[in-house]
């Protein structure tokens, strides 16, 4: 006849599919939003619609970990029922429900690590309230340096690999995120001394693909010279969780992530490790460097002059 029929929801496979079936209506994506609630402790009545579902969500006017996680969580809901509704409608691919909270509490956690992570000090308001959100939320931490008791971070330094191994210090930052980009990486055996260090501008984009792009480069870096045993380590939580599961959320990091790993898996042995920023200082300060427009690329302590860098490549 000519005339395109609404499509079906993949999800129900029981109605039409428009936005606010999608997202918030259908059986399936009523049963996340539940487990959302649950989660944050909510006790509300969900809208009909998206729309007013965001106008409506609660979020705390005071800074608080509380306040970050509930503005970092409908998104991530959203983001994982697209997702689904993708694997299951264009690679016939579905997941179990169990499987995709896990992922949306991951998002979140991940994502409020990194913003602590990074914070000058502690939430502003971290009340009994944001203690027990905490508890709900496995995985989620506080930074110790933000701690009464805890010296670690003003005590840790960098420490030597094994003997036959080389230790992989990476670092990438992104100057207001997305903004000049830089990446920096150290390379180190069981002797101490540097074996190779690079400061390289890069094309602009967030902190996050920063982190990722420096291991990347570094680990291309040591296949091509031989090495074999390496321990990899960096003050991103996310980036060295990301390899030991072999998996992240993110859909941009995931490529990235995937030729990390297809590199270690051409190596023998290797270890990843997060560090304390205070141990990973030469590769912060090369990172800064190339984020300002300079560059430093040398091996075998045969070290190349700082000089502008005219282009990224």
């Amino acid at each position: 006849m000519g005339y395109a029929g609404p499509s079906r929801c993949i999800m129900c496979k029981a109605q039409s599919e428009t936005v606010d079936h999608l997202l918030l209506t259908c059986p399936f994506a009523f049963k996340c939003w539940r487990w959302l609630s649950a989660k944050l402790g909510l006790i509300t009545a969900l809208p009909n619609d998206i729309k007013s579902l965001f106008q409506s969500w609660p979020i705390p006017t005071k800074e608080s970990t509380l306040s970050l996680i509930m503005e970092l969580s409908p998104s991530s809901l959203v983001w994982e029922i697209w997702k689904e509704r993708n694997h299951k409608l264009f690679d016939n691919k579905s997941r179990r429900i169990e499987t995709i909270l896990n992922s949306i509490a991951m998002i979140i956690v991940d994502s409020i690590n990194y913003k602590l992570a990074f914070s000058l000090g502690p939430p502003k308001v971290f009340s009994s309230w944001d203690e027990s959100i905490r508890k709900n939320w496995h995985g989620i931490r506080i930074p110790p340096s933000f701690g009464k008791k805890d010296n670690r971070r003003k005590t840790a330094i960098w420490s030597p690999p094994k003997p036959g191994w080389i230790k992989l210090n990476f670092d990438g930052t992104s100057r207001g995120n997305s903004g000049p980009s830089g990446i920096g990486y150290v390379i180190r055996d069981h002797t101490g001394p540097t074996l190779r260090k690079m400061a390289k501008l890069i094309p602009l984009d967030t902190n996050n693909i920063e982190e990722f792009k420096a291991l990347q480069f570094k680990l291309r870096d040591c296949i091509n010279h031989g090495f074999n045993n390496i321990l990899v380590e960096g003050d991103s939580e996310i980036a060295i969780n990301a390899i030991k599961r072999k998996n992240t959320p993110n859909w941009r990091l995931q490529g990235i992530l995937e030729s990390i790993v297809a590199s270690l898996d051409r190596i023998d042995n290797y270890e990843a490790k997060h560090i304390y920023r205070e141990a990973n200082s030469e590769a912060d300060v090369l990172l800064k460097l190339a984020a300002q427009g300079s560059y430093l690329h040398s091996w075998d302590q045969g070290y190349l002059p700082i000089t502008h860098a005219d282009h990224c490549n």
